[in-house]
């Protein structure tokens, strides 16, 4: 007989797995098939189903002989509403995304609405551009695919002028699609954001937020993925005046 052998979460991944897995998807009455999909959901809630954690948490499961049930990291067509993003919710810090200097931070000028890391673009009060970006192959068979999120505004901008503007965008090939433009002459509170990718089923595309200030008041641009699945984001202005474009799990194409 030879053992499987799979690398290990190490302990602090593993932590976080379970702690989600507990408090999102478990109940006292949980049975080991239901706790192997818990921990699935939850891995792929803070990394995503095409993750190597998540996939370590499935080998794990089964090195303990507790079957498969219905709910896999995949390999194939994600079901219905799943994330096909890594890191979807920036707890494994400046992985798998690319981004400009600092933009995934867990700095605690910010308030992220659960867990300890959240993207922030711009927010200096000066002239600036920051991005934030992953590669993505979006499902032939997608049936409806979107990106979704959760936007809130703050500004110290006056008026109805754009001045500093956050851009939803799809980068295929050479050609940069923008979704949606949301600016300093929009402020609120929290709302939900969902952008059709239905153009881009079966491409292999860059989701990408793009942020850009002007040289005067600066603009809070505050994202999050849309929940159940992902935490949302709170947000506050920098100490100062500054603020930022700033996001927790942001997109979920599905």
């Amino acid at each position: 007989m030879t053992a499987a052998r799979w690398t290990g979460l190490g302990n602090g991944t593993a932590g976080k797995i379970w702690y989600r897995a507990l408090t999102t998807y478990m109940t006292s009455g949980t049975t080991y098939p239901q706790a192997r999909t818990a921990s699935i959901k939850a891995a792929t809630d803070l990394y995503g189903a095409g993750s190597t954690r998540c996939a370590a948490v499935e080998k794990a499961w089964s090195g303990v002989a507790v079957a498969p049930t219905a709910t896999t990291c995949g390999g194939g067509t994600p079901p219905s509403g799943s994330n096909l993003l890594s890191n979807p919710g920036f707890e494994s810090g400046a992985v798998t995304w690319t981004s400009s200097t600092g933009v995934i931070t867990n700095d605690t000028a910010g308030t992220p609405h659960s867990g300890s890391y959240y993207a922030w673009l711009d927010g200096y009060g000066s002239a600036h551009t920051d991005t934030l970006s992953q590669t993505v192959t979006v499902p032939a068979t997608a049936a409806a695919p979107k990106l979704s999120f959760f936007l809130a505004i703050d500004t110290s901008e006056s008026g109805t002028t754009p001045y500093d503007t956050l851009k939803a965008q799809v980068v295929n090939g050479t050609t940069t699609t923008t979704l949606a433009t949301y600016s300093n002459a929009t402020p609120g509170g929290y709302a939900q954001r969902t952008l059709d990718l239905s153009a881009f089923k079966g491409r292999t595309v860059t989701i990408k937020f793009t942020g850009t200030e002007d040289a005067s008041a600066a603009t809070a641009l505050c994202g999050s993925r849309v929940p159940p699945a992902f935490p949302g984001l709170g947000c506050r202005p920098l100490c100062g005046g500054g603020a930022g474009v700033r996001a927790s799990s942001l997109p979920d194409p599905t």
